[in-house]
């Protein structure tokens, strides 16, 4: 299995247009990153319905004083591998 190491998505560049470019080169997928501290869940929505994407590995705040509930939350997607 051959995995691009990871893509930040962006408005102007979302999942859709990585999947024919990962195809063409013989990639089976992609690992997502969140770009920035907001909603992690976003990140973990923007990706479910897209199978190139292996995992998923949203930016938290580590200080939130809600986080352990919220990586509870993030648990229950398939696709959530870690945070940073």
């Amino acid at each position: 299995m051959r995995i691009d190491s990871f893509q930040y998505f962006t408005p102007e560049h979302p999942p859709e247009h990585l999947g024919p470019i990962l195809a063409r080169n013989r990639f089976d997928g992609s690992i997502a990153i969140g770009a920035d501290s907001g909603d992690p869940r976003e990140l973990l929505t923007l990706v479910r319905d897209h199978d190139f994407v292996q995992a998923a590995i949203p930016c938290i705040d580590l200080g939130d004083s809600k986080l352990t509930l919220l990586l509870d939350e993030l648990g229950q997607s398939p696709k959530f591998r870690g945070v940073f």
